[in-house]
């Protein structure tokens, strides 16, 4: 900033009452260190067994069984987030329903699953 005085940099003006600024700023470093943490915390249970049309209600899911699998229950509204499935064994995606990739799992292998709303279909990497 060479050549400008401090008088010609924007400094914001704090409140008048600091000590609302301060408590508000607590607020809101406590509602993002909340979030951070709760992050962190990835769901899982019971393995779902691969068929026609499945669902993956948990953020860690394993497939079980060498069915095709065309349709994935869409996750509530507001609720999309990345779901990692394992492989326990063969089975295969087809784009005939609401999935957007063709893959064949290959036991053991995990992969991410994305659900696009505005699509309203699922994508796998």
């Amino acid at each position: 900033m060479a050549g400008r005085s401090l008088q010609q940099l924007y400094l914001p003006e704090l409140p008048a009452d600091a000590s609302q600024y301060d408590t508000d700023l607590r607020a809101e470093l406590r509602q993002w260190s909340s979030a951070v943490t709760n992050a962190q915390y990835l769901s899982s249970g019971a393995s779902v067994a691969s068929a026609p049309t499945i669902s993956l209600p948990y953020d860690i899911q394993h497939v079980t069984g060498l069915a095709t699998i065309k349709n994935i229950t869409a996750p509530p509204q507001g609720a999309v987030r990345p779901v990692f499935v394992i492989a326990d064994a063969a089975w295969q995606t087809v784009t005939s329903g609401n999935i957007a990739t063709v893959l064949t799992a290959v036991k053991g292998t995990h992969y991410q699953f994305l659900y696009d709303p505005t699509g309203q279909k699922w994508y796998i990497k």
